[in-house]
């Protein structure tokens, strides 16, 4: 969660799942108005994250029971093993086998997306929020919300328009499944 604002205090929460930035900093450069000198200053930064983990041996065995081709599968290996990262966050709530089998029934995956991305939403900017000295949620004018790993309707930014308890004019923007392309 990213609190920015303006010289007049209008501000853009950006819940970022996907710590996918550049797409709100595409928006800050390319506003929507003509000619504009809009200045972005990040005041506060919220963070939140699943709270299950995986290990790089169960990232590596979900990677295994894929059925990628043996090249694909030895290269991905090679490329956990160099990345140095340890654990990885999951949303998941049953074990990495459970979870792929889960997965055949419609709805599961998106239920799980629509549970966790709430939760780390609100949580994240609850926490940019506290620490943002410049204001109130009521101070807030611009909801923008990205995710590439999935959608709900309402959206995540109406969602946190009504559990931040937000004016009911604050615009809001959802850019979804655009991946690593905004």
């Amino acid at each position: 969660m990213f609190l920015f604002a303006e010289p007049s205090q209008a501000l853009v929460i950006c819940s970022i799942l996907a710590l996918t930035i550049l797409s709100l900093l595409f928006y800050l450069r390319f506003p929507l108005r003509k000619r504009s000198t809009v200045v972005a200053v990040i005041h506060s930064i919220g963070t939140a994250n699943p709270e299950r983990t995986l290990s790089k041996s169960e990232f590596l065995e979900i990677v295994d029971t894929l059925g990628y081709p043996d090249d694909l599968r030895s290269k991905m290996g090679r490329t956990v093993e160099a990345s140095g990262i340890e654990r990885r966050f999951c949303a998941s709530p049953s074990p990495p086998k459970e979870y792929l089998k889960a997965m055949e029934a419609p709805g599961y995956r998106s239920g799980i997306w629509q549970g966790s991305a709430h939760t780390m939403a609100i949580s994240a900017a609850k926490e940019a929020l506290a620490h943002w000295r410049h204001g109130t949620a009521k101070d807030i004018t611009h909801v923008v919300v990205h995710s590439c790993t999935g959608f709900s309707a309402p959206g995540l930014d109406f969602l946190l328009i009504q559990a931040l308890g937000l004016p009911s004019t604050t615009r809001k923007l959802g850019v979804n499944f655009m991946g690593w392309f905004v």
